[in-house]
């Protein structure tokens, strides 16, 4: 096995790129068998206490390989049941001999059934990531017949593993945030309204389907830039205004002006929106790592089929207030609700009473506020669920 300085200098970037491209790590462990003398290896994690396993990347057996490993032998691989003091934390390099010597391994299940048949007898490794019962670990095989791996092998890999460490942390990363955000936007899209949030600078970060829908028409609101925008100067200047305090209340800088309301005219003799701003903190939203602010947009064009059913659980609503409770949401005045659902207008002052006492609210603004982001925080427990 030789290799140079200059080859190990410049394979370096290409550990670094597979961070953000998962495609690459292929590549960067075919190389790392290449530089180690080695016929087969991969890059895992494997859960201790669950025997889960999640390939990162494999190199010289097959998919159903990974499956089999995966679905029984695991759980009984004797290599990382012995020694954990030897690849406890990340950094750690390691050899099969110093784990388990021959005749101890050479009688195992694991061994006979599984790695034998595939020429997986002697490797090198290190570990690239350690939390909790779960480890990420690199493993470089060589067939029985070849030289066992020794100091030279293990030098390859110290020298190389604070790049593949660091690597594979972003690598978790990277795939952590992405998960997260497909958590999030399936979540949005399960909210009965139009969402749109929004990072502490007012730039766009999600959108839901509704939302997306409501921007296509260009009719009253628009994304330029990253930003949310009024057609309306004059509507612009307040939404930006309403944007900012809500991003000041998220940032922990003030906390006054809490958000609130904006009616965002469209023309055609269309009824304006109604939007409510509000601040959500760090960890209002499964994904959101910045504060945030969400921007609920009512079209008053809708129309309100069916009680909500989360309002109602939420706030104990019976049917008639709950059905109350949308229309207000959706931007409606209280006397056109009240021709809408077919009642008085003293009947829907009576429920409108009601509703403030049950949401602990003064004011309809107020109201607004507390049953969009009581909605959506429903939605978001019920997926962590």
């Amino acid at each position: 096995m030789k290799y140079s300085r200059s080859e190990l200098l410049a394979f370096i970037p290409d550990i670094y790129d597979a961070a953000g491209d998962p495609t690459k790590w292929n590549n960067v462990l075919l190389r790392l068998t290449e530089l180690a003398g080695a016929h087969a290896g991969h890059i895992n994690f494997q859960d201790k206490k669950t025997s889960q396993v999640g390939w990162v990347a494999y190199a010289g057996f097959t998919i159903d390989d990974g499956r089999r490993y995966g679905d029984h032998y695991a759980a009984i691989n004797p290599c990382w049941r012995n020694r954990p003091e030897l690849y406890s934390k990340a950094g750690d390099v390691f050899t099969r001999q110093m784990i388990i010597d021959t005749p101890s391994i050479c009688r195992t299940e694991f061994y006979n059934d599984f790695a034998k048949p595939l020429r997986l007898f002697d490797f090198v490794g290190g570990t690239l990531f350690k939390q909790g019962t779960r480890a990420g670990r690199l493993t470089l095989f060589r067939p029985p017949e070849a030289e066992p791996c020794g100091k030279e092998e293990m030098e390859l890999v110290r020298q190389l593993m604070p790049h593949l460490v660091r690597s594979i942390e972003l690598h978790t990363k990277i795939a952590y945030l992405e998960n997260n955000y497909e958590i999030l936007s399936n979540t949005l899209d399960r909210i009965p309204q139009a969402v749109i949030l929004l990072d502490a600078e007012g730039k766009v970060k999600v959108l839901n389907q509704k939302s997306e829908a409501i921007l296509s028409r260009n009719d009253g609101l628009t994304i330029s830039g990253s930003e949310l925008y009024a057609r309306s100067a004059a509507e612009n200047i307040a939404l930006r205004k309403l944007v900012h305090d809500a991003a000041s209340i998220a940032r922990g800088k003030s906390m006054e002006n809490p958000g609130g309301n904006a009616l965002i005219s469209r023309g055609l003799r269309l009824r304006p929106y109604c939007l409510t701003v509000t601040p959500l903190p760090p960890t209002a939203l499964i994904g959101l790592e910045t504060p945030a602010v969400a921007v609920f947009i009512a079209d008053p064009s809708n129309e309100v089929t069916a009680p909500d059913a989360k309002l109602q659980f939420i706030f104990r609503f019976p049917p008639a207030e709950a059905r109350l409770a949308q229309h207000l949401m959706l931007g409606i005045s209280l006397p056109e609700a009240a021709e809408k659902i077919g009642v008085s207008h003293n009947t829907v002052k009576t429920q409108l009473s009601r509703i403030l006492e049950k949401t602990e609210t003064h004011r309809q603004s107020e109201l607004i506020r507390v049953l969009t982001v009581a909605g959506l925080s429903a939605i978001k427990e019920s997926r962590i669920a």
